[in-house]
Formats: structure tokens, C-alpha cells, sequence
């Protein structure tokens, strides 16, 4: 019997998972690559489609500023500038679509066609638990999404820089809904918990088409649910005060009104007649510039503990039911 033969193994417990865990995740990159060409496009559609409207707004601007004020070509000049404002703003809507999609046809098949196929089951025999398995499917699309997200909110505060230099139409502010939802950290956030959605729908449904219809549903569904609590994250400000109207910079304005005589207030969407809301006090209730990003960040937490949460329940959910 030969000396090597009798050599004990070098191979430790340790070395062998470590092992087994990065085979693993070769496995989900090469599995996994079309998603980051998908991705490569996106962003280059994006940014490319910023660059156009950026290209287009400043154009357009120049055209405008050169125009004499009673020349006849100054309409079609001015036509060209609201063609580009309305070019940005198609451009944001399109970018606030991005977490529905992402839920819909990244989140929900990634676990749901696994299990309506059967082939993870070849994983789960290989000595890899259901958790591992997860996180390993998990780990590449959660750093892609966020890459997406992240160029794309750069590319819509670029866009936006633009429209503010070259127009004077009061859609671009930090509160205005399609800015800020495409704008800062929130738009990161969406898209990590759309994508933690679709999974978790994807493992309850486990059917690859009826998933992604109910995770579109469910992403439209948490949207408007944030939409509905942000202007209660953070304390609200309240003018009270006579000529109305006196706040300065970039406000979100929730209601204003007036105060009656006996101390009650009045929205203006509620006065009965044109004239009958003409007491000399109103009052003011908005959000100022100051808590743009605090409001961002309570969002984002909130956010991102939902995410957290859909992908704790499918982990419990993948444990618990037998594949």
C-alpha cells in the first residue's frame, strides 16, 4: 500500500462547504446571465432616452430664447418646448412602471418556474438545504435590481435638472408624485420590495403566469398604499395667517382654506359659493423643503421592512411546504 494512500485527507467540513457554496453560486450565475443582459439593456434604454430628452429640452429651449417675441415661428418654437416637457414627463411615468415590472417578470418566476418545472429538486438532492438554495437564487437579482434602480433614479435626476433650467412649468418639484417616486432612495426601495413580492407570490402560486398577474396586482396594490400614507410620515405644517399664500420654496401643499368666524377651517374645495370663503384668515397645511429627504428615508425604511418581511415568509414558506 502506498504512502499516499495512507495520507490522511486534507479535505476539512469547512473546506468542503465553502466548496459546495461557491459551486452553488456559479451554478445561479450561469443560469441567471440573461438576467444581467436584461438588465445591460435597460439601462442603456435609459439612459439613452435621458440623453434624448435632456438633447431635446435644451434645443429646444435655445430656439426659444432666440425666437423675436412677434415673429410667427415662435409658435412652432414653443410647440417644440412643450413637446420636450411632455417628452420628460412620458419618461418619468415610465420609470415609476419599473417596480411592477421588475415584481412581475423578475421576482415571480424566479422561485415559481423552479417549482412548476421540478428542477430544483435536483439542487435539493445535491446536499444544498432549501435555504441556501434560496439565498443563492436570491443573491444575484437582488444586486442586479438594485444596480437597475439605482441607474435609473440617477438618470431621472438627470433628466430633471434639465427640464428645471429650461422650462417654467411647476411638474418638476422634489414633491411633484411622478419626481419623487422616481427620484432619491424611494424608487431603490420599490423595486427591492417588488421584487421580494413577486417572490413570495411566486412561492405561494408556484404556476409562473398566474404569479406574475398576481404580483402585478399586488405591486399596484402596495404603490398606492404608499402613495396614500405618505403625507402622514412625517408631522405635517400648518400658516395660519391673512393674504395667504406666504410660504417660501419648494412645498408640498396638502390643504388650504380659510377660518371662519366661529374658529372652524374651510377648504377651498368645500366653500359653497365662489365668494362665500372671503374672510381675511387662511390657513396653510403642507410639507416643507426641509423634509424631503427625512420623508424619503421613513419611506425607505418602511419600504425596505416590508421586503424584509415577504422574503422572511418565503423562506418560512419554502421550509415548511414539501417540494
Amino acid at each position: 500500500m502506498s504512502a499516499q494512500s495512507l495520507a490522511p485527507s486534507t479535505d476539512s467540513p469547512e473546506s468542503a462547504s465553502v466548496a459546495s457554496r461557491s459551486g452553488l453560486l456559479r451554478t445561479m450565475v450561469r443560469r441567471q446571465r440573461s438576467l444581467f443582459l436584461i438588465a445591460g439593456l435597460v439601462l442603456l434604454a435609459v439612459v439613452a432616452w435621458a440623453a434624448a430628452d435632456r438633447a431635446a429640452l435644451f434645443k429646444a429651449r435655445s430656439q426659444s430664447d432666440a425666437c423675436p417675441p412677434v415673429s410667427p415661428s415662435c409658435d412652432v418654437t414653443l410647440s417644440h418646448l412643450m413637446d420636450a416637457e411632455t417628452a420628460v414627463q412620458y419618461f418619468q411615468y415610465a420609470l415609476m412602471l419599473l417596480p411592477l415590472l421588475i415584481g412581475a417578470f423578475v421576482g415571480a418566476p424566479l422561485i415559481a418556474q423552479e417549482l412548476e418545472r421540478g428542477t430544483h429538486r435536483l439542487m435539493l438532492t445535491q446536499s444544498v438545504s432549501r435555504a441556501r438554495w434560496l439565498t443563492a437564487q436570491l443573491a444575484l437579482p437582488v444586486a442586479v435590481v438594485t444596480t437597475t434602480a439605482v441607474g435609473c433614479s440617477l438618470a431621472a435626476a438627470w433628466v430633471r435638472s434639465a427640464a428645471r433650467q429650461t422650462t417654467v412649468m411647476n411638474v418638476w418639484g422634489r414633491w411633484e408624485t411622478p419626481v419623487y417616486s422616481t427620484f432619491g432612495i424611494v424608487p431603490v426601495a420599490s423595486a427591492l420590495l417588488a421584487l421580494a413580492a413577486g417572490v413570495l407570490v411566486g412561492v405561494l402560486v408556484r404556476r409562473t403566469l398566474p404569479a406574475m398577474g398576481i404580483t402585478l396586482v399586488v405591486c399596484a396594490g402596495l404603490s398606492a398604499f404608499f402613495y396614500w400614507i405618505r403625507p402622514h410620515l412625517l408631522p405635517v405644517r400648518t400658516w395660519v395667517g391673512h393674504g395667504g399664500f406666504q410660504l417660501k420654496g419648494e412645498i408640498w401643499m396638502l390643504e388650504d382654506g380659510v377660518v371662519r368666524k366661529d374658529g372652524s377651517w374651510l377648504p377651498y374645495d368645500q366653500c359653497p359659493a365662489p365668494g362665500a370663503c372671503r374672510t381675511g384668515t387662511v390657513f396653510e397645511q403642507y410639507h416643507e423643503a426641509s423634509q424631503f429627504w427625512p420623508m424619503q428615508g421613513v419611506e425607505t425604511a418602511l419600504l425596505l421592512a416590508c421586503a424584509a418581511a415577504a422574503t422572511a415568509a418565503t423562506y418560512a414558506v419554502l421550509r415548511r411546504r414539501a417540494c
